[in-house]
């Protein structure tokens, strides 16, 4: 059998706060949260992190007038991505689209990058330029969601090829799929 060496890192758009930390301590961690657990959650985590000596406490912010105010964006978030617009025509399904995209916007000054914000469907449909940035946005997010379908896939195939053979026939549906969405957003890289 051919030997494999695995390594834990961070993802590629880590919050640097994170970044500054050992990526494998913090895995370590976390798998010790799921088995005293029995699950791994967010509460569970948070409730591990308050203990001053959890290596994980460092993760998180304890100025509770600070983590307050993050805690309110986050919430302005869900309430942002929680509106949707529905469009009804006569004898056809209803459409929906969420109101508000997170995408980049291109600022007034040359100087200054590009920056994420939410932008409302109907100034993305009016622009062409936003539009791009937007289906780019979201090409970037499928296909980063395509690469964890085939670690996935991949995974179970090295780990369970009994299991795997179950379900070969899905799984190469979505192997498709994702070389087909890898292959696009290619694409789009090369336009843009």
């Amino acid at each position: 059998m051919e030997r494999q060496m695995l390594v834990i890192d961070w993802k590629k758009g880590a919050p640097a706060e994170f970044r500054k930390h050992d990526a494998a301590k913090a895995h370590a961690e976390l798998l010790s949260v799921a088995v005293k657990y029995g699950a791994l959650r967010p509460d569970y985590v948070v409730k591990e992190a308050e203990k001053p000596e959890s290596y994980l406490h460092r993760f998180f912010c304890w100025d509770d007038k600070k983590a307050a105010h993050e805690y309110r964006k986050h919430q302005a978030r869900q309430l942002i991505n929680s509106i949707e617009i529905i469009v009804i025509q006569e004898k056809e399904q209803p459409k929906k689209t969420p109101a508000f995209y997170n995408t980049y916007t291109i600022q007034d000054s040359p100087r200054l990058k590009p920056r994420r914000e939410y932008v409302p469907i109907q100034r993305i449909s009016r622009d062409s330029t936003l539009a791009v940035l937007s289906i780019r946005s979201l090409a970037k997010q499928l296909k980063g969601v395509s690469r964890r379908i085939v670690s996935l896939i991949e995974a179970l195939k090295q780990n369970d090829p009994d299991e795997y053979q179950r379900y070969a026939d899905e799984f190469e549906a979505w192997l498709e799929m994702a070389a087909a969405i890898q292959e696009q957003t290619e694409l789009l890289d090369k336009v843009g």
